[in-house]
């Protein structure tokens, strides 16, 4: 009986070996990003105990106002359309292709 079975078996052990390695490393990492995203967050409630000023309600309103002044100061982006309805002047685009040896 067990020379019946015996092939069967052979075929099914490099699969579940297979699978049973997967899943171990699997977990593994999923353990080890809990386990960082744990000490990520102690480490940021311990710094920001330690200085009120930069939690992160303090650091979001940086980042906005930061990217206000940079919207302010940008110029205006290639191929975009001015208040007159005209393209703006450094549009050098063309309808050719630059990987086209013929064009």
């Amino acid at each position: 009986m067990f020379d019946a079975i015996s092939p069967y078996l052979a075929t099914l052990l490099p699969t579940v070996g297979v699978a049973f390695l997967f899943y171990w490393i699997i977990r593994y990492m999923i353990e080890a990003d809990r386990r960082e995203r744990k000490a990520l967050a102690s480490w940021r409630k311990e710094h920001e105990r330690n200085d009120p000023n930069r939690g992160t309600v303090a650091r979001g309103a940086e980042s906005e106002a930061g990217s206000a002044q940079d919207l302010q100061e940008r110029p205006e982006d290639d191929g975009a359309i001015s208040a007159d309805g005209s393209a703006s002047s450094d549009d050098n685009s063309t309808n050719a292709s630059t990987d086209d040896p013929k064009a």
